[in-house]
């Protein structure tokens, strides 16, 4: 009949590698005492030897899982802020950098380096200030201005001259890029002026069939610019066509369209509440309209510059 075999707990093999520790008996006689071969004594003295350091490591670890604790709860704290914060400001996707920028600020739980990750922008355009234009060259854009409404058809060498004429000495390459930030181009006949080109979308004309023969029929939207003495002011001018009547406007420091169409949605909304009318088709020229407009979608649509009411 076989033997069963013995099963050796930890304590056992424990008490066996102490006493090999103490070196007071030998292997013979050790073996002889607990019934165990000479090699398991080496081989559990050995092993007691080498993970004895972890009966004190055992403190430490416990230290590092507070830690790692204790920075998981602060990471769970930060991104529930962080997603607070960005349901609040609800930006819409596709926004350009300029509108981005403008809903950075001191947040006392939110540093400026993660609501630019946040919002990808870098943090260079958030502290950068623009120097703007010397006095010098807002003097030659206003002559410059003044003298296109006068030559609409004079190009970059006409202005140099022009300018060269009143004493102003400045290159080509100076004065088209004055003529570009302002937004002034020559008109010249161009090539193929009939052919539609590669435009993806033809906006149709809307006063098509439509009789204006009343007022708050048609309204048309303009937008232009006022020169100052340090820079410019955009002006937006909301216009009934029928009467004339200037039905709303407003001024602005910088061009965003999100001024303008706030200003064209509280127009529309006080007009809207105050008729009769049921139904109405809004279309003004911006192409942004649909991603900022306050009015529901159902109630107008995107075309070119003008709004109609029916």
């Amino acid at each position: 009949m076989k033997a069963k075999r013995r099963k050796l707990t930890a304590a056992f093999k424990a008490q066996v590698a102490i006493e090999a520790i103490k070196e007071i008996k030998t292997l013979a006689e050790l073996s002889k005492e607990f019934d165990v071969h000479p090699n398991m004594i080496t081989t559990w003295k050995r092993e007691f030897l080498e993970n004895a350091s972890a009966v004190f490591e055992q403190g430490v670890q416990k230290d590092d899982f507070e830690k790692e604790r204790e920075s998981l709860t602060n990471l769970i704290w930060r991104l529930e802020i962080e997603r607070d914060w960005l349901k609040k400001i609800s930006i819409k996707a596709g926004l350009p950098v300029k509108e981005r920028i403008r809903y950075i600020s001191e947040h006392q739980k939110i540093s400026i380096r993660r609501q630019c990750e946040l919002l990808e922008v870098n943090r260079s355009n958030v502290y950068y200030n623009p120097v703007g234009e010397s006095e010098e060259n807002m003097a030659i854009m206003k002559l410059m201005d003044e003298y296109h409404l006068e030559h609409p058809t004079y190009g970059v060498l006409q202005m140099k001259d022009y300018l060269l004429l009143l004493g102003l000495v400045a290159n080509h390459k100076r004065i088209r890029r004055l003529l570009r930030l302002m937004g002034i181009m020559a008109l010249y006949p161009k090539r193929n002026l009939s052919k539609l080109g590669l435009a993806k979308y033809i906006r149709p004309y809307l006063l098509k069939r439509v009789k204006i023969n009343r007022p708050n029929k048609v309204w048309c939207v303009d937008i232009s610019y006022i020169p100052m003495a340090k820079g410019f002011m955009y002006l937006t001018a909301i216009m009934d066509i029928y009467s004339r009547y200037i039905v709303g406007w407003g001024l602005f420091i910088e061009n965003y369209a999100m001024d303008t169409l706030g200003r064209i949605s509280d127009l529309v909304s006080s007009f809207y509440k105050s008729t009769y009318f049921f139904r109405c088709k809004i279309h003004v020229a911006f192409k942004l309209l649909h991603k900022f407009f306050l009015l529901p979608l159902s109630k107008f649509t995107c075309a070119s510059g003008i709004i109609v009411f029916q």
